[in-house]
């Protein structure tokens, strides 16, 4: 059977997602309007299943995230 999990997770960008998200102090429900605005479609759900590591996350949207938190991407250390 296929599994999209790596170590019983989806992602290993959502701890670093939900750290930033906070630290500009947006909602997760902020987050998702902000990537609404930018043609996405995605809601506090998703946010808080993408931060829980329990979905995966689409190229797309890490990019938005990325833009919409300022993040660096260039240099994860995980």
């Amino acid at each position: 059977m296929k599994s999209n999990k790596y170590k019983e997770k989806a992602n290993f960008l959502g701890e670093l997602i939900a750290e930033k998200r906070k630290a500009c102090h947006f909602s997760q429900n902020v987050l998702a309007s902000k990537m609404q605005l930018m043609g996405i479609n995605i809601g506090k759900n998703d946010i808080s299943k993408i931060e829980a590591g329990k979905r995966l996350i689409r190229d797309y949207e890490l990019l938005a995230i990325k833009d919409i938190l300022n993040l660096e991407l260039n240099n994860l250390h995980l």
